[in-house]
């Protein structure tokens, strides 16, 4: 069915509740604190064992905060492309763009730019589809909504997920 990968966003998102119609065709194989390497490194064995229809991917916010650079995230991201279209072509790959948190607003310039870098590869590739939420989190005073997040600020409070969920279903 589908397989999710990224850090803790993603091993936080209660795919079950969100998700009900497709209990049971959803697997988890995030890990908190990954990064998009690890997604690329590991992906023979986390996503193409499960021979997925789709592959949820949230990449690179961890990197970038560890001050990896928007185009080696976007690296990153090729190769993972590359290995899961290699092994399953028929796979779609839905990327979710770097969201906006109030405890990485430092670093926003740098995520804004690899996400135009994964937008801009996705365009590009077949079965490959960039979700962009960072729109959707913003508040009108242009920083990110703060109900969004618990108090940590940078991982969601469920009315982050409802966002991830309508963006992300079709």
């Amino acid at each position: 069915g589908i397989v999710f990968v990224g850090a803790s966003r993603i091993v936080r998102w209660n795919l079950d509740e969100s998700f009900p119609d497709l209990k049971g065709t959803t697997v988890t194989r995030g890990f908190g604190g990954s990064g998009m390497s690890e997604a690329a490194k590991y992906a023979s064995r986390i996503v193409v064992p499960y021979a997925p229809k789709v592959v949820v991917l949230y990449p690179g916010e961890n990197d970038i905060a560890r001050g990896v650079t928007a185009e080696t995230v976007g690296a990153e991201f090729q190769k993972f492309y590359q290995t899961v279209h290699t092994a399953l072509p028929s796979a779609r790959i839905v990327a979710i763009g770097l969201k906006p948190t109030p405890v990485r607003w430092q670093f926003i310039d740098e995520m804004r730019q690899a996400n135009e870098i994964i937008r801009g590869f996705c365009q590009g590739h077949a079965g490959c589809v960039y979700v962009n939420v960072h729109p959707d989190m913003m508040g009108t005073d242009g920083k990110p909504k703060p109900e969004l997040f618990i108090a940590d600020g940078e991982h969601m409070t469920p009315a982050g997920y409802v966002i991830w969920n309508r963006l992300v279903r079709p």
